[in-house]
């Protein structure tokens, strides 16, 4: 079986530059072994980014970080 994913990552570098994304699809192949399903390999390509709006907002590094320190559901 083989299933695409997109995926987007961001980058931030404090008190350097604005934060950055960065969109990839990623191709997985999956294999049924013993019951349950299984990576058996990957595949990743550029895109497709969707475009910015001309005015929209972009966020800084500091609320980007202050995202990232937020618990996740259901953790202590």
């Amino acid at each position: 079986m083989q299933v695409e994913v997109w995926v987007v990552s961001i980058i931030v570098v404090p008190e350097m530059a604005a934060p950055r994304q960065v969109w990839r699809t990623v191709t997985v192949e999956l294999a049924w072994e013993t019951g349950d399903w299984r990576v058996d390999g990957w595949a990743t390509v550029s895109g497709p980014t969707p475009a910015l709006a001309a005015h929209a907002p972009v966020a800084t590094a500091d609320e980007v970080l202050d995202l990232t320190s937020w618990s996740r559901v259901g953790s202590r």
